[in-house]
Formats: structure tokens, C-alpha cells, sequence
């Protein structure tokens, strides 16, 4: 047998007194000592210490090292691609991690309040790689003559069409239905044709919803949390305007436009409805305009803003040059209705599509219809404005809006889809979610900062926009050019929205089918 030498007996008999003793160089450490090594380290291993004890399993867990890991990971390189941010004479602690509101940009809401800060990094670290569960919500059985209606707010999937009524599913009980309210009996069995929902409503109270049926015809619906359940609180009768196209609430504002491109601006009493027992009495018809110029797709966008209500109207128009050009439409009311101030502003110099060139080549079938083709969808969320388009693309403007002038500035083309997107969704907060025709193939996109002057281009070279696949159907039919253009969006399923949580896809299945597909990034 081989005789040790006596320094290997000596390390051993150390390191058998240190198992013995369970000295690991952290625990005789402060907890104050433990923070500050931590939060050195990576996100891998700030997860991993919390798997070994207790202690460290509490210490790694400590709410500001998870803020400032999201502040380095979401919001630090977000603020140092913005134009503001890089005409400034950088020092070494200009963009340091700081609780100050002003360095957090659209996240300063997250900074005051209880946040579960592991959890916010979780949610940002799964949206930024599409990592997701997928659930679906079987919303109709069958072919329809129209797509059901979906919105989703505060947790809650709100549903419409003629067959079921309003539905609400709970995206917190694995998509249970809640409750459900019919609409035929209050509605001459016409199909419902828009459906929004009241932004600004905090979770746990009552929230009110507005449904567009055709004829011009509209209800509110105040769905009370507490007693889970719908209740009818107003009906508007049958215009000869047709059938309600688009929509928004902005409590106690309401706005529509018809498929006779009249623009209609309401005034509900100011009241609270209580748990949404109380039936409303008739609004106040502020104004009432007629346009000649307007073509769908469009978005309507209301804001309440120091006394005044701003009442936005984003669309596309032709021209003979450029093809189709984003524009905008901005009205300002007093709380009376008096029309203050009325302005139109145009994208820069670049539409949708370009006209074709003067090659000498073959020509490619189709070529000219996608060239000066209609977009398939826009949106519009201040200061954000999205279009989409069937040649598998979709453009971002930043829409400009002080006291003395409106602006839209250039388009910016965003590349990424396989194939032509039919949907997009923007949010003021810069985040957008589009989908692919028949809902095959979704994308989220980060835009905040990604709108930059000219100056700054070659720096924001380094830095390109974020875009990451969420999910993609394996069996999608071939793309076809002619039908996709030839299809209207009345008749085509791909409806797209999203929270801060969780995005929803409207898609058709085999047999006419319907059902939302929801993805959890939680």
C-alpha cells in the first residue's frame, strides 16, 4: 500500500473538519455582506444559490437585487438606444440603476408600488424569448357568418357574438367561464360588429364594455367582478348610418364610427354605475361628422387631457405617388362638445408601398396588387402607430401631438414575418404583437426607441428592434398571394391582443371552428 505524503494527509484531515464543521465561506457571512456579493453575479447563478438553503434561498430572493437586474436587463439598454438619451453628453453614471421615475421610462409605474420584482423579470425574460404556455378557448362550435369578437382586459376575456351572447373567461382559473349575458332580446337578433372595452379601470372594479351591432345600434355593459356577472345598463337605437365599424370608451366618453363613414362623439352622465345594477340614461350627442376620405382599416383613440377630450382618427388614404399613406385626423373637444381645434397631419414623403420600378425584367405576378395594396390592419396607441401589410412586413410610426402641431414621422419597415400579416396590436407603451393570416404564425416586437432620427442611425444600427417568434403552425396551409388580397378582414380570423401577461389569438379551425389561443409568459 502507497504511503501519503504528509501534506496530502494534512489537506485531506482540513477538508474532512470542514464538512464536519459545515464551514462554506457564505454562512458565517452578514446578510448585508451576502447582498452585495450577489448582486455581482449572474441571473443563472443568483437562481442557483437559491436551491442550496433556506438563508440564501431568502437572501438571493431580496426584492432590490431583482429591480436592479431589471433595470440593467429591460430598461437600461431601452433608454440608451433613445434619441433624448443619445444627444446627452454621456458620464459614467448617466444611465446607472437608480430609483428615480424619470430613468425608468414607461416602467416608473412599476417602481412605487408593491412589485414583485423576480416575477416582472420573469415575465420581461419570457416575453423577450416568445417562452410561453398555450392554452385555447373553444369560443364557437361551428362555421359563422361573422368571427366572434374578442377583447382582453385585466385578467378576463371578454367574447361576443350572436349565437352566445357576451361571455367573460378567467385567464386566472384556467379560462373557466364565468358568466354569460344573452344580447339577442335587446338587440332584434342583429350580429354584433365591434366590441371594446373601457381602458382605464382598475382590477376589482366594475368594468364596462360597449358592443356595435349592425343598423348603428349599441349597448353598454357593466360587468361587476364581485357578483360575477353581466347587466345591460343602456341600449342606443337603429341609425340610418349602417353598421358600427369601430369603437372606443373613455369613460363617460364614447365613440363610433359607421360603415357610412359618419364619426359620432357621446357623453354618458359622469356617475359611477355602482356594482352595475343602475340603468344609464341616454348620453349626450357632443358631435356628429361626415367623412368622405376615411377608409377602413382605421383606429380610433380617445384621450382625456387637462379638461379637453382628444378624439383621434388614424387611417390610411391613396395617393397617386406613394400608394397608400398613413394620416391622422385629431380633434379636440371642450367637456360642452365645442369643437376646439381640428387638425390632420400625413406621413413624410414614404407610403405603404412604393410604386414599382422601371426594371426590365420579367414582371412578377401579383407584384402590382401588393405594391398598391390597402394595409390589412392598423393600430393606434400614442404615441405609437402600426400598420400591417400583405407583403409580410409592417410599419411603425411616432405620432407627434403638442399644443401648436400634429405630425406623423417616416415609416419604418419591421421584417420578420414568413408570410402576410393580417393583424397587428400596439400598446402606448411601445410593445406590439402581430399574426399571420389564419393566426399561424405570431410575433412580438419592442418599438420603444427603435424610431430614431437621422443623426443617431448609426448607433442604433447596433441596437435593432426586438422581434422574437412566439409560435408557429406546422400544418398552415400554403401561402396564397391572390386570395389573401382578395379576402376582406370581415371574412379572414386572426384577431390579436395582449396585457402585460398574456396575448390572444383568434383562429379558425377545421369545420369553421373557432377558438382563442392564449399565450402566458407568466
Amino acid at each position: 500500500m502507497t504511503k501519503r505524503k504528509a501534506s496530502e494527509s494534512l489537506l485531506s484531515d482540513r477538508v474532512q473538519k470542514a464538512r464536519k464543521t459545515g464551514s462554506d465561506g457564505l454562512s458565517d457571512l452578514s446578510d448585508e455582506l451576502l447582498l452585495r456579493i450577489l448582486g455581482n453575479v449572474s441571473i443563472h447563478s443568483l437562481t442557483c444559490c437559491q436551491q442550496v438553503n433556506r438563508r440564501l434561498h431568502d437572501v438571493a430572493g431580496d426584492a432590490q437585487l431583482w429591480k436592479a437586474a431589471y433595470y440593467e436587463r429591460f430598461v437600461r439598454p431601452r433608454a440608451s438606444r433613445l434619441p433624448g438619451v443619445l444627444s446627452q453628453p454621456l458620464t459614467p453614471f448617466y444611465l446607472s440603476y437608480s430609483s428615480k421615475l424619470s430613468k425608468w421610462l414607461s416602467d416608473s409605474h412599476l417602481v412605487n408600488g408593491d412589485t414583485d420584482w423576480k416575477g416582472q423579470y420573469r415575465l420581461r425574460h419570457n416575453w423577450s424569448r416568445g417562452t410561453c404556455s398555450i392554452s385555447e378557448i373553444p369560443v364557437a362550435d361551428g362555421p359563422s357568418v361573422a368571427p366572434v369578437l374578442a377583447r382582453l382586459r385585466n385578467g378576463i376575456v371578454y367574447t361576443v357574438d350572436r349565437r352566445h351572447g357576451l361571455r367573460a373567461f378567467s385567464c386566472a382559473e384556467k379560462y373557466r367561464l364565468l358568466t354569460s349575458e344573452a344580447i339577442a332580446a335587446h338587440t332584434n337578433n342583429t350580429q354584433p360588429t365591434v366590441l371594446t372595452v373601457e381602458h382605464s379601470v382598475a382590477t376589482g372594479s366594475v368594468q364596462r364594455l360597449a358592443v356595435g351591432f349592425e343598423a348603428g345600434s349599441f349597448a353598454i355593459f357593466c360587468y361587476c367582478r364581485s357578483k360575477v356577472r353581466f347587466t345591460r345598463v343602456y341600449s342606443h337605437a337603429a341609425s340610418l348610418d349602417g353598421d358600427l365599424t369601430e369603437m372606443v370608451l373613455a369613460w363617460p366618453y364614447l365613440s363610433t364610427i359607421s360603415q357610412a363613414q359618419t364619426l359620432s362623439l357621446y357623453r354618458f352622465s359622469s356617475s359611477e354605475p355602482g356594482e352595475g345594477e343602475e340603468q344609464m340614461s341616454a348620453p349626450v350627442l357632443l358631435a356628429r361628422m361626415e367623412s368622405h376620405t376615411v377608409w377602413p382599416p382605421l383606429s380610433l383613440a380617445l384621450r382625456l387631457i387637462a379638461g379637453n377630450v382628444v378624439l383621434s382618427v388614424a387611417y390610411s388614404k391613396p395617393t397617386m405617388s406613394f400608394g397608400w399613406l398613413a394620416a391622422m385626423q385629431e380633434l379636440t373637444f371642450s367637456e360642452e362638445g365645442e369643437i376646439k381645434d381640428s387638425r390632420i397631419a400625413t406621413a413624410a414623403n414614404e407610403g405603404f408601398f412604393q410604386p414599382l420600378s422601371t426594371r426590365t425584367g420579367p414582371r412578377v405576378a401579383g407584384a402590382s396588387d401588393v405594391t398598391f395594396a390597402i394595409p390589412t390592419s392598423l393600430s393606434y396607441s400614442h404615441p405609437y402607430l402600426v400598420c400591417s401589410h400583405a407583403d409580410n412586413t409592417l410599419t411603425q410610426y411616432l405620432v407627434t401631438s403638442s399644443p401648436s402641431a400634429l405630425s406623423i414621422s417616416p415609416g419604418k419597415r419591421l421584417w420578420g414575418h414568413a408570410s402576410a400579416v393580417f393583424s397587428a396590436h400596439v400598446s402606448n407603451r411601445g410593445r406590439a404583437v402581430s399574426v399571420t393570416k389564419c393566426g399561424e404564425e405570431v410575433r412580438l416586437w419592442e418599438l420603444e426607441g427603435s424610431t430614431l432620427t437621422s443623426a443617431s442611425d448609426a448607433r442604433r444600427k447596433r441596437h435593432p428592434e426586438m422581434s422574437v417568434q412566439v409560435a408557429s403552425g406546422q400544418n398552415a396551409a400554403p401561402f396564397d398571394l391572390k386570395k389573401a388580397l382578395s379576402e376582406t378582414p370581415s371574412t379572414t380570423r386572426g384577431w390579436v391582443g395582449f396585457d402585460e401577461e398574456k396575448a390572444v389569438v383568434l383562429r379558425e379551425g377545421e369545420h369553421g371552428k373557432q377558438m382563442l389561443v392564449v399565450y402566458d409568459f407568466t
